[in-house]
């Protein structure tokens, strides 16, 4: 019996296994993606430009600081990614008493 529920146990592991696994490729895939346009901007005036084409036109100053602020916000979350500077959900969990 105990090598049965024991078998069912490591079953399920791999299945939250696999699915973290594509997870993580689908993250992948999508952090290439924005990392690759962000190193495409030839430099900040370009895409200040960028950022301002794209505004509806009654936009205010309030909209083009918001899109600035996501948009500086997106870079330094993709550095702290690429540094290794992140914590895991179960770390995040644990520390404002989260757990199940």
């Amino acid at each position: 019996m105990r090598s049965l529920s024991g078998s069912n146990t490591s079953i399920a592991s791999s299945e939250k296994f696999s699915k973290a696994i594509a997870s993580r490729q689908s993250y992948n895939e999508q952090h290439n993606l924005i990392t690759t346009n962000i190193m495409e901007t030839k430099n900040i005036k370009q895409e200040a430009r960028s950022l301002i084409d794209k505004l509806p036109d009654n936009s205010t100053w309030d909209d083009l600081m918001y899109k600035i602020y996501v948009r500086q916000a997106i870079e330094s979350g993709l550095s702290d990614s690429e540094t290794g500077k992140i914590i895991s959900v179960e770390e995040v969990k644990a520390k404002f008493g989260l757990q199940k």
